[in-house]
Formats: structure tokens, sequence, C-alpha cells
């Protein structure tokens, strides 16, 4: 059970991030229009976590069921921390703080 509120917590970070910051423009991944693509494999994401902790909650599995897509989305929401502070690209390169301020 605890894998399942720690998914609930990683969930919880990947939406904040996507709905508060993303249409505000504040959260860039560096490659000014290129963003694009990487804000929908983003989203992509969002919604397949999404929709596998809702079928999760929904057929009640065993604890084993959830390490591996924990391992998985962990990774993933690592990286999108990391694209939008240290590995931000030419376009606005990292100056210190991990959301753009116009």
């Amino acid at each position: 059970m605890i894998y399942f509120n720690i998914i609930l917590i990683v969930l919880e970070i990947l939406v904040s991030i996507c709905f508060f910051y993303s249409p505000m423009g504040r959260l860039t991944f560096g490659y000014g229009l290129g963003d694009v693509f990487y804000l929908l494999c983003f989203n992509f994401a969002l919604l397949t976590h999404l929709i596998w902790v809702i079928a999760l909650k929904i057929k009640g599995s065993q604890a084993n069921t959830y390490r591996n897509p924990f391992i998985i989305y962990t990774i993933i929401l690592l990286w999108v921390l990391y694209n939008v502070s240290f590995g931000r690209g030419p376009e606005f390169p990292w100056n210190n703080e991990i959301f753009i301020s116009f």
C-alpha cells in the first residue's frame, strides 16, 4: 500500500507541474517552440500515469504490481525535473531558477 501512496504523490507533483506552470509559460525546456514536443511527451506520460493509477485503484492489485511502474514514473518525473532545470536547451539556458520569470 505504501507504493500506491508514493505513486499518488508522484502523480500529484506531475499534475501540479503540468497544470499550474505549463499554461502560464513558466515551464520551459529551453528549446523555444521545440518545447511543444517535450510538453506533449510530458502530458502523454501524465495521462498514462493517471489511467494506470485509476485502473489499479479499481482493480485493487497487490503490492508487487506497483513496483515496476513506480520506478518508471519516478524516472520520468526526475527526467522532467532535470530538463526544466539543469538540462535546458540553448534558447533559455539554466539561470539558477527552476521556472522562467520574464
